[in-house]
């Protein structure tokens, strides 16, 4: 029986959170309108743009005070910046979840 409950906890799937950061441009920024949330496009460094969601933590320089209200001053096009990401599955790529923004040296 124990034997069983092995094999079946380890063919369930597993929940896995990846984290890393990113550093690249922003290329757009659309701001929700009426309490709608805001988006931006995101170009890595070696990579394909991406559209992602503003997250609430920001910081306005690598070692500056986090905010949590606000928009990061750095969200607009031809910014760089460095996102913080957390990737909640192995298998899709669009699950990377931005975590916080950290405005870089323009």
């Amino acid at each position: 029986m124990l034997v069983v409950g092995g094999v079946i906890g380890y063919a369930l799937p597993h929940h896995m959170a990846f984290a890393q950061s990113q550093t690249g441009t922003v290329s757009s920024v659309t701001v929700g309108k009426n309490g709608g949330a805001t988006t931006f496009t995101f170009t890595r460094t070696s990579g394909q743009p991406v559209r992602v969601w503003a997250p609430a933590d920001w910081q306005a320089t690598p070692t500056g005070a986090w905010h949590t209200t606000g928009l990061a001053p750095c969200l607009a096009a031809g910014k760089k910046v460095t996102l913080g990401l957390v990737n909640t599955s192995s298998s899709a790529p669009s699950s990377w979840v931005v975590t916080s923004v950290t405005c870089t040296a323009p």
